[in-house]
């Protein structure tokens, strides 16, 4: 469909056993900042040979999905989830923005936002 596009987001994060990363924001894709119907990112481990060391998960969290162009502006922020505590910590600072309206043509239709860190969770 020419009216959406492929987003792929990719964030490198330290996390610990138990927490997961996801995305939240103003649209219902991302929960309408709600965290528990935020988008979900998977991890995908930068060495996969943790000789057992579970609480040392260092890698990249990636998720993709399609959106429509139409969204306009979309507004997210990135979340820290510890299933097993049912805790939330939010990203501090200003919310991301990704303008859909400026993203590629339709010959080019994959968009990759790759985030270098968090702004702080604290």
């Amino acid at each position: 469909d020419e009216h959406k596009i492929k987003v792929i987001f990719t964030i490198n994060y330290h996390t610990h056993f138990g927490e997961n990363l996801y995305i939240v924001g103003n649209i219902s894709t991302f929960g309408k900042w709600v965290p528990k119907n935020g988008f979900p990112l998977h991890y995908q481990p930068v060495n996969p040979n943790l000789n057992g060391n579970l609480s040392l998960l260092e890698g990249d969290w990636t998720g993709s999905l399609y959106l429509p162009r139409t969204l306009g502006v979309v507004e997210y922020k990135y979340v820290l989830y510890n299933n097993e505590q049912n805790h939330v910590i939010w990203e501090q600072g200003e919310n991301r923005r990704l303008d859909l309206r400026n993203l590629p043509s339709k010959e080019e239709q994959i968009t990759t936002v790759t985030e270098s860190y968090i702004v702080k969770i604290v």
